[in-house]
């Protein structure tokens, strides 16, 4: 190469980067290997030399002809024909295949001068700027340098500006050090001078802090989120990171881009677009537009042979976790809305009259809960901290239901209820490796509108010293339901006329909605501020205290202060999950202390004296307290025409309840179906659902309310919903 670079007369001056650097010294190839973008960028010209079986000598003072490098393009007449010196052309496709070009190094050498001469045969072939949109109309894809079509361009495409692009771009070159892999994309870095000082080469660090250093950089700065497609998952060994790819591959680098996220685009009718639909109303329908939408593995089975027949009047929907910022409104603001009680039936109701657009509390939470905040990892142990969406502990085990577009589709049935979980994954086998009781499934919020992306993890057993510590296992990219939405049955109202008087009369009959939209809204697995919720229910739960009491009145025995029987309510809700103290014990602490209210077998007994029998047989109390006790008897009887006698004895009775007829009374009572929606807030914040509703809005209270999904799915998957701060070892 040398003798040929030597001219026949005067002198030239070249840098040669094998020769001019000291290959010995660390520190010198360190600064050097930074300096590799200015030295190339700014020479006059390189020098492609491929070797003396390419390029043929020339005599002194001769010139080779010069031809730009997308007219010299042709084919091999012969077999192992390279150049053919008749029509001065030269097989490119077969040139690419020798090593020379495979090399990490050679990259930047080909990108970033302002002109490139190569040598082949008796040919100098010329590469500048005006080369790259030449070569465009060539699929270079299939060679071994596909990143040839950028050649003379200074950078690659604007698409590859950041080190994860360079690398992805250039995964499959060749380095005789690893480490070249990654420094070798140092000098194409375009995106800012602050990622190329923070990528600085250091050849004192090992491999493995250099692939690791680059990898947590492109997931945490760069928010490539689809890396850890490539994790090592079930794979990792113990004591190794589960988040990152396996480093013992011999390509290490390569292994990070391939697989990617399934991320498939298609045409599907979306629900409700107000803007397009006041345009496209035809006075039967609304035609509505198409858009992205990623899932297309999951309809093409279900809509093929894999999924079950739905008619129009079965209750199971198909329901789609979306980004979409909606959110379902109250029952109350249902009932309120004009337009729903005056829609005809008989047409196909929109989803715009269920849902309005997301608040200002449902917006500004999910930046507040986006992965990448406060996202750090640990230089000693590996392990990654970030902040995850715990959507649901697996409780019953995966089972494959079928493939479409190379991809798998799990089904996960619901541990209550008939409802059914849809996860779609590339090769990860759930059914294999997902134990029910250990693993869980958690949602990497992305913010605005990209779609999430699903972690499934296994909890590690030191939950004392890391209590939400996992190991990741595998990736899903596609989440949706089969379940009754339920709270999609809505009143509706239709109109008779009074043929004597003409007068309108309105009749409200319940009927299900024939919906076209079956999303789950992101926004609403984790709404905005509790404090809102808070002041709803106690708005709700007074105003029944002071309207009619009903049922109340008897299990109570006529107490005037109804507030001070909400420590029963309590005492039920903490029953339903688990909590002291029980229904029984919180309702007796409710009762006048005149009647020796105890608990017993589970019953309630209530010594009655002869000046308080009048008030206390009452109609609704009879039917509660159904069994009576009078001198010491030791049997109980439900006769009431004996205990009516005794009350004209004037001598004390002592009479009981079964707790499933006070409970009942509990359940059917608007104050319990409003305390309940605080009861996932109470148990995070170990508190009761009553002392929430009595204080006043405290800070945290700022935490999120509890989803706004239907109750078969919450239910049958024990649905979360909180955000955590959650490492991965």
């Amino acid at each position: 190469m040398v003798r040929f670079l030597r001219p026949w007369r005067g002198s030239r001056m070249v840098w040669i980067d094998s020769i001019c650097i000291n290959q010995d010294d660390i520190r010198e190839r360190e600064a050097q290997v930074a300096k590799m973008a200015h030295i190339y960028s700014e020479c006059r010209q390189a020098v492609v030399y491929l070797g003396d079986d390419i390029v043929k000598p020339l005599s002194p003072g001769e010139y080779p002809p010069r031809r730009r490098l997308e007219d010299a393009i042709g084919r091999s007449t012969s077999r192992g024909q390279l150049v053919n010196e008749d029509k001065r052309e030269v097989d490119i496709f077969h040139l690419l295949k020798r090593r020379y070009f495979s090399r990490v190094w050679i990259i930047q050498e080909l990108i970033l001068p302002r002109q490139i001469s190569i040598p082949v045969g008796t040919m100098e072939l010329c590469v500048d700027k005006l080369t790259g949109p030449a070569l465009s109309s060539y699929n270079w894809n299939r060679t071994a340098a596909p990143w040839i079509q950028q050649a003379g361009q200074r950078k690659l495409s604007a698409n590859e500006s950041n080190i994860y692009d360079i690398l992805r771009a250039t995964s499959q070159s060749k380095a005789g050090d690893p480490r070249d892999k990654v420094f070798g994309a140092h000098a194409l870095i375009n995106s800012s001078h602050l990622e190329r000082s923070a990528l600085r080469p250091d050849y004192s660090l090992s491999c493995l802090h250099v692939f690791f250093g680059v990898y947590a950089y492109s997931l945490i700065n760069l928010k490539r989120t689809e890396l850890l497609c490539n994790a090592a998952g079930v794979s990792a060994p113990d004591g190794y990171p589960s988040w990152t790819p396996s480093w013992r591959q011999p390509e290490a680098v390569h292994a990070w881009f391939l697989k990617r996220p399934l991320e498939w685009e298609t045409d599907r009718e979306r629900a409700w677009d107000p803007i397009a639909a006041k345009e496209r109303w035809t006075g039967e329908r609304f035609y509505l537009p198409k858009e992205k939408w990623a899932g297309e593995a999951f309809r093409t089975w279900w809509e093929g042979t894999g999924g079950p027949s739905v008619s129009s009047t079965d209750s199971i929907r198909v329901m789609h976790v979306t980004t979409e910022a909606r959110r379902w409104r109250t029952s109350r603001e249902l009932y309120l809305d004009e337009k729903i009680l005056a829609h005809d039936w008989s047409r196909e109701v929109p989803v715009e009259l269920f849902s309005t657009e997301a608040s200002h509390h449902h917006a500004s939470s999910r930046p507040h809960r986006q992965w990448d905040r406060h996202c750090v990892v640990d230089a000693a142990t590996g392990s990654l901290s970030l902040q995850l969406v715990h959507v649901l502990p697996f409780q019953t085990a995966p089972a494959e239901a079928g493939t479409a577009h190379g991809a798998k589709i799990f089904r996960v049935p619901a541990h209550v209820g008939e409802a059914d979980m849809y996860l779609t994954t590339d090769d990860f086998a759930l059914d294999l490796h997902v134990q029910p009781g250990r693993d869980h499934l958690f949602l990497m919020d992305n913010g605005k509108s990209l779609p999430p992306f699903y972690l499934v993890m296994r909890k590690c057993s030191d939950g004392e010293a890391l209590p939400w510590a996992f190991r990741l296992l595998g990736c899903c990219h596609h989440l949706c339901f089969r379940a009754n939405p339920g709270s999609w049955t809505r009143k509706s109202v239709r109109v008779r006329y009074n043929r004597y008087d003409y007068d309108r009369d309105e009749v409200i009959i319940e009927d299900e909605v024939p919906r076209r939209n079956e999303d789950l809204f992101l926004a609403d697995l984790q709404p905005g501020s509790l404090q809102a919720t808070v002041s709803s229910v106690r708005s709700t739960v007074m105003q029944s205290l002071r309207g009619e009491p009903g049922e109340l009145e008897g299990l109570f025995l006529g107490m005037g202060d109804l507030t001070k029987t909400l420590p029963a309510f309590q005492g039920l809700l903490n029953e339903r999950r688990l909590a002291t103290p029980g229904f029984l014990d919180s309702y007796v602490t409710c009762l006048d202390k005149k009647y020796q209210p105890r608990v017993r077998g589970g019953h309630v007994e209530l010594v009655v004296q002869p000046d308080s029998w009048q008030a206390f047989y009452t109609p609704q109390v009879k039917s509660l307290y159904k069994e009576w006790q009078y001198d010491g008897a030791s049997d109980w009887s439900a006769s009431r025409l004996v205990r009516y006698s005794l009350f004209r004895s004037k001598k004390p009775i002592r009479v009981r309840a079964a707790k499933r007829d006070l409970e009942k009374v509990i359940l059917e009572s608007p104050i319990y179906t409003e305390l309940s929606q605080l009861t996932r807030a109470a148990s995070r914040a170990a508190d009761g659902e009553v002392s929430m509703i009595l204080r006043c809005d405290q800070p945290e209270d700022g935490r999120t309310a509890d989803p706004l999904w239907p109750k078969s799915v919450m239910e049958g998957f024990n649905i979360d919903g909180y955000t955590y701060k959650v490492t991965i070892l």
